[in-house]
């Protein structure tokens, strides 16, 4: 977790684009003790109440930590909508909530804006429409999270009350009863639910997103070895 920490610092100071990059592929790299050499059952990895996608009898499930504002978690979401695709009747997906909330030294979190859109999915969810939510926040992530980082917790509330009449707009273009959903970001009543997958994930130590399971089995790369993993599962026999 310390070396999870150092990481997170370094991404504040200023470098040029090719160390961020780098930066970013570090943390994504940091070892998950969880799975990494032995399988996982599902119980340990995935919430009963997590979103779910595909049928219990699939010979393929994955379990997916992600979060909101990771730009990789976005690219692994369009490779797994892909997955579900091809395999609709072989292949479960599990969503399980993993936000960066960690604080920086300043006191606000890495990932300050998370949290929210986490929030905003939990209620989707209630409304039978996360995975919708879950595809228009990724399709749109630049353009809601691509912010001046908060210089102070005045400065972040503002910026999180803006998001906030972004998501419950979403929640009306998708369907959702846009009153619930601002109901359910005014008193975070989703908060608790988010913050106990979040405590199993660092029960796990899963530090880095996305962080992925494919029948229990952590795959320690990225979206083309999930692809390989899931289509080896659904041609077992």
């Amino acid at each position: 977790m310390k070396a999870f920490e150092r990481t997170l610092k370094a991404l504040t100071r200023p470098r040029t684009g090719g160390v961020l990059v780098l930066v970013l592929f570090i943390i994504l790299s940091l070892p998950a003790a969880a799975g990494k050499h032995s399988v996982v059952p599902l119980s340990k990895l995935a919430d009963p109440g997590a979103p779910t996608l595909g049928p219990s009898s699939a010979k393929a499930v994955i379990v997916e930590f992600s979060d909101f504002q990771c730009p990789y978690c976005s690219l692994m979401a369009k490779t797994i909508e892909e997955l579900t695709a091809k395999y609709p009747d072989q292949l479960r997906v599990v969503f399980m909530d993993r936000p960066l909330v960690e604080k920086m030294d300043d006191g606000i979190s890495f990932h300050a804006y998370s949290e929210l859109a986490h929030e905003a999915g939990a209620e989707a969810q209630v409304q039978g429409k996360f995975w919708e939510m879950e595809k228009w926040i990724f399709q749109r992530q630049e353009a809601l999270f691509t912010r001046t980082r908060p210089g102070s917790e005045a400065d972040l509330a503002g910026q999180l009350a803006e998001l906030q009449a972004q998501l419950v707009k979403a929640g009306e273009e998708l369907g959702l009863d846009a009153t619930q959903m601002q109901a359910a970001l005014d008193d975070h009543r989703h908060q608790k639910t988010i913050a106990q997958r979040l405590q199993k994930a660092q029960d796990l130590e899963i530090n880095g997103t996305p962080t992925v399971f494919v029948n229990g089995r952590r795959i320690e790369t990225g979206p083309e070895d999930v692809k390989k993993a899931v289509e080896k599962a659904v041609k077992k026999k």
